[in-house]
């Protein structure tokens, strides 16, 4: 068996972030790796769950905490189909981990109409202000997501989001 690389886990972290977009959610997800496995994975759920604070990254690092049994995720990296809020950026910086891996741009997020619908006011400018090591990948297809939220949230006779 042949070690996954980041390109494998960031597909892993837009498949979240498609399948979350397709039930309407905003369209990000993401997975924590410690030692070349997935520990955790987390897809947006601020709406189904009534919490501001459901984003991926805050999902995933719940979930990694509770399976390590440890606040302290050193030794993981995450990947994100987005780059991360100010909120889960200072998640991540307290828990720890070590690396981000981020797919759409804050630029993507503009460009989109997911601060209409949001109002989110909390977005990084570029990966300078996550503080920690950080990498830029797969960009185009995590915008895939970005685009079928998109569709959804526009055909949605509910108007949840406004």
């Amino acid at each position: 068996m042949s070690a996954k690389s980041d390109a494998d886990f960031m597909r892993e972290a837009i498949d979240l972030s498609m399948k979350s977009a397709r039930v309407g959610e905003a369209p990000f997800g993401a997975v924590i790796v410690k030692d070349g496995r997935i520990v955790a994975r987390g897809a947006d759920r601020v709406v189904r769950k009534i919490d501001p604070t459901a984003h991926a990254e805050m999902i995933a690092i719940r979930q990694a905490a509770s399976r390590l049994k440890t606040h302290d995720l050193s030794g993981c990296k995450i990947y994100t189909s987005s780059i991360p809020c100010q909120m889960c950026i200072e998640a991540i910086k307290i828990a720890n981990i070590d690396e981000v891996f981020y797919a759409c741009t804050t630029e993507d997020i503009i460009n989109s109409s997911i601060l209409k619908k949001y109002q989110h006011s909390a977005l990084v400018k570029d990966k300078m202000e996550i503080g920690i090591p950080s990498t830029n990948i797969m960009r185009q297809e995590a915008v895939e997501s970005i685009k079928i939220w998109e569709k959804v949230t526009e055909s949605d006779n509910l108007n949840k989001y406004e």
